[in-house]
């Protein structure tokens, strides 16, 4: 019997990557018009320098809203959803399965949705939505009566395929892919951006792809853009956006257009 030890993995950040990692999530919430308030900027703040833990982050962000119940709602959602996907992208496990998508946006969501069954849990009704990029028009997203199946069948497929990447370029453009691929199916009634791209950066993370803040931090409406058009109708279609962020990710100076003065309605 093996009678090595496990060992409690502990919080190995630093004030660097726990900065990316809060403006990643804090840049994730401009998909929806919103972005983090005050109160957790300054207690994120005193985290990254190693003041307090994220715990007391957490904690601290929940006992002041509890104590203004009539506080703005997409104000909790911002800081709430914000501190827990700064926690997820710094933790060190990732696993290719639907069960832990739907788990990863049962988490971000917790307490915050109207009907707490779509917490983490597939939509059942099928929904459109108008894309500036898309002239008005809507991604054709999966039929409710198949988000399961569809799911299953492309991590079935992800799996199979044993990914190597060769280089990193390769690696990007081929999560970003699969990223977009999640995206379409569009599993949840509300938060499908931001899930699918905590998702892909951890999946980054996990092939070991040096990523940095700025790209989702400054260019989420970017990458949600993007991702419409590489989903949109053959007339649409166009995947250079989507190809372009990825370079983003990895070169900085990468050039990033306007999608919606490109693409106007």
């Amino acid at each position: 019997m093996d009678e090595t030890p496990y060992y409690v993995l502990t919080d190995s950040s630093t004030p660097e990557s726990r900065r990316a990692a809060w403006g990643i999530a804090s840049g994730l919430q401009k998909i929806d018009g919103i972005e983090p308030s005050e109160l957790a900027n300054v207690a994120m703040e005193k985290y990254i320098h190693g003041e307090i833990s994220h715990q007391d982050v957490t904690e601290y962000v929940a006992r002041e809203y509890q104590k203004h119940p009539s506080a703005n709602l997409k104000s909790r959602e911002a800081d709430e959803t914000s501190i827990r996907i700064a926690k997820i992208i710094s933790e060190p496990g990732f696993t290719l399965s639907t069960a832990s998508f739907m788990a990863l946006h049962g988490r971000i969501f917790d307490g915050l949705m109207d009907d707490r069954r779509f917490e983490g849990g597939l939509r059942t009704f099928d929904i459109a939505k108008s894309e500036p990029v898309l002239e008005g028009a809507s991604v054709n997203y999966t039929p409710a009566s198949e988000l399961r199946r569809t799911l299953n069948w492309e991590f079935e497929e992800e799996r199979l395929a044993r990914f190597t990447p060769q280089n990193n370029e390769d690696a990007v453009s081929h999560v970003l892919q699969f990223a977009s691929k999640l995206w379409q199916i569009h599993p949840f009634v509300e938060g499908n951006t931001r899930t699918t791209a905590t998702y892909a950066v951890k999946y980054l993370r996990y092939l070991g792809v040096p990523i940095g803040n700025e790209p989702f931090e400054q260019h989420s409406q970017y990458f949600r853009d993007a991702l419409a058009l590489n989903n949109a109708s053959f007339q649409k279609q166009d995947s250079k956006p989507l190809t372009d962020f990825g370079t983003k990710i990895l070169n900085p100076t990468q050039e990033l257009v306007d999608l919606r003065q490109k693409y106007p309605q």
